[in-house]
């Protein structure tokens, strides 16, 4: 139910209508700098189309390369196309001038609260791509990655 913040400001809705969860812990590698599965997915299906759906995901991410810089850039798809990219901000990776190897590994945490207009089945997913002429490894180490969908009801 709404809240009263005094005068004519109230607060509301933002339950909770449901909750997915999904895991991966198959590594994957690319050399390429256009973006690749992670094989990390997960589909939700909204009760109204005034939903909003909070995407989260936790994902280990290393980047290798024999000299200078290396990046990792990913996205949060729905139903294949781009709602959120690094792109849009910065990279995820590092530079070191003059290093005969570079190799880091990190964890990314993301969240994004999107809005699907739909009461279709809707399916999330993360891509990601190496940029600077190495390789990017998502799901690093056979390590646990999550996703977790939750549908904000209005």
């Amino acid at each position: 139910s709404a809240v009263s913040l005094g005068g004519s400001a109230t607060i509301g809705g933002g339950k909770i209508g449901q909750l997915i969860n999904a895991t991966q812990n198959s590594e994957v590698t690319t050399s390429s700098t256009s973006r690749v599965a992670s094989n990390l997915t997960a589909s939700i299906t909204p009760s109204a189309t005034s939903s909003k759906v909070l995407v989260m995901f936790s994902m280990l991410f290393t980047v290798s390369r024999a000299n200078a810089e290396q990046y990792c850039n990913y996205a949060i798809q729905r139903g294949g196309s781009d709602i959120w990219t690094t792109q849009s901000v910065q990279a995820w990776g590092l530079y070191i001038g003059n290093s005969n190897h570079i190799y880091m590994t990190g964890n990314a945490n993301h969240s994004f609260l999107d809005t699907p207009s739909t009461t279709n089945s809707t399916t999330y997913s993360i891509t990601f791509a190496q940029s600077g002429g190495g390789t990017a490894k998502a799901n690093a180490h056979n390590s646990v990655s999550t996703i977790q969908l939750l549908e904000v009801l209005a």
